[in-house]
């Protein structure tokens, strides 16, 4: 055989080659009508409802509570009184706003560094969202 025989087929079969793999990928593509019409943009993520006034009330040594002047759900007014402690200390609202937690009854011991009762403005919201 000689070389320009050689070519030609060799051409022929890279032709061949060259078709079929052009008709199967066609296959696995699908073709969209496009329409006319607005452009919508979405975003979704999940979010918190957070208030910008937050107060937690703590103690840095364990000590009992003596009293609670409050409830949960009760709206107080900035200097009214929260909670007493057995070290006498004595817990005012600094702000105006809502008991949104209350983690102890009258007897129990408060730890260090958890929260015992919240107050948040709940008048003065926002939404935190992880996307």
């Amino acid at each position: 055989m000689s070389k320009k025989v050689i070519i030609l087929i060799s051409l022929n079969f890279i032709i061949i080659i060259g078709i079929s793999i052009g008709f199967y990928s066609k296959k696995k593509m699908t073709l969209l009508n496009v329409k006319k019409g607005d452009v919508l943009e979405a975003i979704y993520g999940l979010g918190k409802v957070k208030s910008r006034q937050s107060f937690d009330v703590k103690v840095g040594v364990m000590s009992n509570v003596e009293k609670l002047y409050v409830q949960e759900g009760e709206k107080v007014n900035k200097g009214d009184k929260l909670i007493l402690l057995t070290s006498l200390n004595e817990f005012k609202a600094p702000f105006d706003g809502t008991i949104t937690l209350i983690e102890l009854k009258i007897g129990e011991v408060a730890l260090p560094q958890i929260p015992i009762i919240r107050l948040e403005n709940l008048d003065d919201k926002y939404i935190e969202v992880s996307l």
